[in-house]
């Protein structure tokens, strides 16, 4: 063992001899190492508790966390039952399988904590089994409420049971705790009152106006509240007014549709039809719009039919056979009180009957005639069958013969009826090509003589055939298809350039002098008269020349054109008078003529000479009158024609106005009718 040196301790003055103390025990070596080893197992045995604090913590958080998964596993089963029973096992097992691994000292950090929380979680899962018992049964008897309610609204018997089945269940539910005492009193005032939303909501839909009384007489109260019982008034108030409404327009569409019926049906008997046990009696109408507006719809229904009968006792009279029907009718009616309502209401339906007649001649007169005259219908059946041009003629002229024998004037008859005319137009504007059209016009040119044939061309142009077609025809008749193809040209647009210049210019003033004389006379005659017609019809040609002029580049050729189709009057006697293109011109002038000569007699002149039997006077008179049939002149007057002399002085009348003669009295002139057809032709006067 080596020497210790020691090393002397020197003061701060000098040289010091060191002062030794008593050693402590604790300053030894052994002391020291011991206390090393304390402090190491200090160390281990802190380490040891650590451990033993994690495993613990982390045992008691997978604990945990076990105990949450299993207890969601048990949330989606019923059979509660067995919950507590498998959480005990549950618990045995993880404890087993978790508490082995452990640390003693982990084990025993944990051990109580598991127990306990294990304990805990045995009393969430029967808490858990209980709320899930008390939610089944409280769905149980949801549904079972809502089962028994389907019964309640079928009524009877079955409903009463149902309600005493959903109280016994209400009170089964308190008593086995899945209701609190208020919980169920809650479920039973609201039983009640559903009970009574549901009885009151079906009496509403079955009978409102019974609910709504019902409501207001406190049959509900003991299961409504004051605010329900509001609102189911309201429902009923609603249904009923839903229900008003409903019925109101199902009653409007019903008398739409009644009333449809009646105007199809009104009108089947205004034209002279019958219905047997009609459902427009008066009864049945009074009992559909009720006494006042029923009993109009009966009156027009009565007064129809009534002059729908007589209508057909009319039909095929003249007008002068219709007029003396009208008159004995109102001598009836004058002649006394006795059946005055009959006689009256008789009287109405053959003065609407007349109308009636009026209107559908003035309107369609051939349309009338094969309507109302068996002949007719059966000559354009025959047609219709054969398609033969031939009997297409026979019916035409039969057609225009049935209107003269009852009273329509020349210039107001009709060939075809309207419809026939307007299938006529359409076929030749549909034609496709202007060869077509010739050919459907030339067959035109086959129903009659010249007259009709103007007639039909007439008719068929304003039935919406291009307005030239006259012309056409005039053209096509004279053998000339070039001048047909211009006048027709220029309606279906298929026209040449106007000419320009020089040549363009000549035109244009040529066409504008066009008919001067024609215009002279014809203003002389709108002048006298009033009547400006004829002049716009001989302004229509003049323009009709000037626009085939501009078109074609040729007037002089247009003007040939368009005066092959006129129906000129040539007598200068005549120059104010343009015979209509649906007669005969030379019947014109010849009725005219024959109407002249017997006008203007020595007779007509007498009294304006002298006294009766003044031999002067009759040979003055006679001289008279061969001057005045020398000089007087045709016009149009009006709807006919009136003689006028020199100086404005007209044929008189026997009621002293202007002499006028229809169309039909110069057609029947130049027939050679008698004088006396004509009636008395009175005095020359001034107007």
């Amino acid at each position: 063992m080596g020497k210790i040196a020691i090393t002397p301790h020197f003061g701060e003055v000098g040289l010091a001899v060191p002062q030794f103390e008593r050693v402590r025990p604790s300053d030894t070596l052994a002391a020291g190492i011991g206390e090393g080893l304390g402090v190491a197992a200090q160390i281990t045995d802190r380490l040891a508790e650590e451990e033993a604090d994690r495993e613990a913590s982390n045992t008691a958080l997978a604990a945990q966390t076990a105990i949450e998964d299993f207890k969601d596993k048990l949330r989606g089963r019923q059979d509660y039952g067995a919950f507590a029973t498998e959480f005990k096992t549950f618990a045995d097992q993880w404890k087993a399988r978790n508490l082995q691994g452990l640390s003693v000292r982990g084990r025993q950090r944990v051990a109580g904590r598991i127990d306990q929380m294990f304990g805990q979680g045995t009393g969430q899962v029967r808490d858990l089994a209980w709320a899930t018992q008390v939610d089944v049964s409280r769905a149980d008897l949801s549904r079972f409420i809502d089962d028994s309610f389907k019964l309640v609204g079928k009524g009877g018997q079955a409903a009463v049971d149902a309600l005493h089945g959903i109280a016994g269940r209400i009170d089964g539910a308190e008593g086995a705790g899945f209701l609190t005492a208020s919980q169920a009193e809650e479920l039973r005032q609201n039983t009640k009152e559903r009970y009574g939303v549901l009885t009151a909501s079906t009496l509403i839909d079955q009978d409102p106006y019974g609910a709504r009384k019902a409501l207001a007489g406190g049959q509900f109260d003991q299961y409504l509240t004051p605010e329900k019982k509001l609102q189911l008034q309201d429902a009923a108030d609603r249904e009923i007014k839903r229900r008003e409404a409903e019925a109101r327009a199902a009653q409007r569409e019903a008398q739409a549709d009644y009333m449809a019926g009646f105007q199809d049906e009104l009108a089947f008997v205004a034209n002279g039809g019958v219905v047997a046990d009609s459902q427009f009696s008066r009864d049945k109408l009074v009992k559909m719009f009720g006494a006042e507006k029923g009993g109009q719809f009966a009156d027009v229904y009565e007064r129809a039919a009534m002059t729908g009968q007589v209508s057909k006792q009319i039909a095929t009279m003249t007008d002068a056979e219709v007029k003396t029907l009208l008159e004995q009718t109102k001598a009836e009616l004058d002649a006394g009180p006795e059946d005055y309502k009959a006689k009256a209401g008789t009287m109405a339906a053959y003065i609407d009957a007349a109308k009636a007649r009026e209107k559908a001649l003035a309107d369609d007169p051939a349309g009338y005639v094969q309507q109302n005259f068996p002949t007719v219908k059966g000559a354009f059946d025959a047609y219709a069958a054969s398609g033969d041009a031939a009997d297409l003629k026979k019916a035409v002229q039969l057609t225009l013969d049935i209107q003269d024998q009852i009273g329509v004037p020349l210039d107001k008859q009709q060939p075809l009826a309207k419809q026939a005319a307007a299938g006529i137009a359409a076929m030749i504007n549909d034609a496709g090509s202007a060869q077509k059209q010739l050919e459907a016009v030339g067959s035109l040119l086959e129903l009659g003589d010249d007259a009709t044939v103007r007639r039909v061309l007439t008719q068929v142009s304003s039935a919406g055939a291009p307005a030239v077609l006259p012309y056409v025809a005039e053209n096509l008749k004279n053998g000339d298809t070039a001048a047909a193809t211009r006048l027709l040209g220029i309606s279906t647009g298929e026209q040449p350039k106007v000419p320009t210049g020089t040549d363009g210019k000549d035109m244009r003033e040529k066409a504008a002098s066009a008919y001067d004389a024609d215009q002279e006379n014809l203003a002389l005659q709108a002048g006298w008269t009033g009547d400006g017609s004829r002049l716009a019809r001989a302004q229509g040609e003049a323009e009709l020349v000037t626009k085939l002029a501009l078109t074609n580049g040729n007037y002089g050729q247009a003007v040939t054109d368009v005066r092959a189709g006129l129906q000129p009057v040539t007598d200068d006697r005549l120059a104010a008078v343009h015979a209509p293109l649906s007669v005969d011109p030379d019947g014109v002038l010849a009725g005219l003529a024959t109407l002249r000569e017997r006008a203007l007699t020595a007779d007509a002149f007498v009294g304006l000479l002298g006294p009766a039997g003044n031999t002067v006077a009759q040979k003055i008179g006679a001289d008279v009158a061969d001057q005045a049939r020398e000089d007087a002149r045709w016009v149009d007057y009006g709807e006919g024609y009136a003689l006028v002399l020199p100086g404005q002085v007209y044929l008189a009348d026997d009621k002293g106005k202007v002499r006028v003669f229809m169309l039909d009295d110069v057609m029947a002139a130049a027939k050679g009718a008698s004088p006396d057809a004509f009636g008395t032709m009175g005095e020359v006067f001034t107007p």
